[in-house]
């Protein structure tokens, strides 16, 4: 579903949808769409929610979506800021599987640049490209690469239970 998404707002129709052929106006509004979704990282910010709803489990998922905005601020550079407990393998691996909606067992990279935003690491092109050099922006990740690198950023950042998850 999101790569369709992706692959019609992109006006990537030839692929997602072989037989449809679109106006000019269909063709701009869809494009204005696509940059009001990019432009304001609502995409990124529906991955984190959904993170936090597939982890937590809860029995009312409308509700705890609800509270979980309620209970959200904005740090210093407008990102929402939800307070989330420590996070273990368990939530990395959950994190992974939320991007991972076709299940490939693996990611593209920008996913681990988002991923690693989302739990406040600062400068993560940075830290990827000078830490990480074998992972290229044209690679896809591994689930255990990601968590590896996940939990390792995030601990080095000294992240602990009272931090913060930061959602775009």
């Amino acid at each position: 579903y999101q790569r369709r998404v992706h692959g019609i707002l992109k006006m990537d129709l030839k692929k997602t949808h072989p037989k449809y052929t679109l106006t000019e106006d269909q063709t701009k509004q869809i494009q204005e769409s696509y940059a009001y979704v990019k432009g304001f990282h609502v995409e990124e910010f529906m991955n984190e929610l959904l993170t936090h709803l597939l982890y937590k489990q809860p029995e009312n998922p409308k509700e705890y979506l609800v509270e979980l905005l309620k209970k959200s601020g904005k740090d210093d550079k407008g990102f929402l800021r939800v307070n989330a407990e420590h996070l273990t393998k368990t939530e990395y691996e959950v994190m992974f599987d939320t991007y991972d909606v076709l299940n490939l067992k693996a990611i593209p990279y920008v996913y681990l640049v988002q991923a690693l935003e989302a739990v406040g690491v600062p400068a993560p092109l940075s830290i990827l490209q000078t830490k990480y050099p074998d992972i290229k922006p044209s690679s896809m990740v591994g689930k255990k690469q990601f968590v590896s690198v996940l939990s390792a950023e995030h601990r080095s950042n000294g992240y602990l239970a009272s931090q913060p998850l930061t959602l775009h």
